[in-house]
């Protein structure tokens, strides 16, 4: 059997449901040989996870995704083999993870204008031993006491861009988000374009220094896998994959790509 990669996974350091050394495990049990840990504006997951190697024949990449938004557009620009220890990194994250909470605070302000009482203390709950809180987890509190019915309504309806309870986050420029990558001996990528509409921003991404794009993803169809490989063909960037994988389905390892791909990473550092 050939070794496979899913080179996008969360945990519970940021919106997954589960825990680091979890990951770990469930892919070796689905026979994935690599797994790179990419959770929002943190890297506490990281360790935890290589920690779990130990018992299971799997290969962690620490990594990080950091977003940026312009209108209806969102870039998220994932780090492979990001050093967490790098102290640029870190303090940046930090800032990151404060603006979050901050926005939090505005977000169910915002909510309790439009009737829906959101407590803070039930939000907190929800994000466990997460460092970050962000919109999914107001999106489970809403369903949670029922004033949605799914998550993606609680964003169609008023966490979304132009809705009612939309606050944009604390965020760097894209150029920063790629300086501050690449100055923490990282490979930056953009995960999914066609989700967070972010076709349009890859000209200045490519000249700020994309190295891969990722080209399979539980959103796309056969089309899109197609085009998205076409656009990393005419622009030399990896084609890189994963599941996108937040605890819930599609689970690590449904979607993947071959090994071959962690050693173009590792060579593109």
């Amino acid at each position: 059997m050939k070794k496979r990669a899913d080179l996008h996974v969360h945990t519970t350091a940021s919106n997954g449901k589960i825990r680091p050394e979890k990951a770990v495990k469930i892919a070796e049990q689905e026979g994935v040989a690599a797994i790179a840990i990419v959770d929002h504006d943190t890297t506490t997951g990281i360790e935890p996870a290589i920690s779990a190697t130990e018992y299971h024949d799997v290969e962690v990449i620490p990594g990080v995704e950091i977003s940026y938004e312009k209108e209806d557009k969102e870039a998220h620009i994932m780090g492979y083999f990001i050093d967490k220890e790098n102290s640029s990194l870190k303090h940046r994250l930090t800032e990151f993870q404060q603006a979050r909470r901050e926005r939090m605070m505005e977000i169910l302000e915002k909510l309790e204008d439009e009737g829906i009482d959101v407590p803070p203390q039930k939000v907190f709950h929800e994000t466990g031993e997460a460092d970050v809180v962000g919109r999914s987890h107001i999106a489970r509190v809403m369903k949670k006491m029922d004033y949605v019915e799914t998550i993606d309504e609680a964003f169609d309806k008023y966490l979304g861009y132009g809705k009612p309870a939309y606050t944009r986050k604390f965020q760097l420029e894209l150029g920063e988000i790629m300086k501050l990558i690449k100055d923490a001996d990282g490979v930056p990528a953009l995960a999914h374009p066609k989700f967070s509409n972010a076709e349009d921003l890859l000209p200045l991404l490519i000249r700020q220094g994309l190295k891969a794009i990722e080209t399979s993803h539980p959103t796309y169809d056969e089309e899109d896998v197609k085009h998205f490989e076409e656009i990393a063909d005419k622009y030399h960037l990896i084609k890189v994959g994963g599941t996108d994988a937040h605890g819930t389905k599609p689970g690590i390892g449904e979607v993947t790509v071959p090994y071959k791909i962690v050693n173009k990473l590792k060579a593109r550092r």
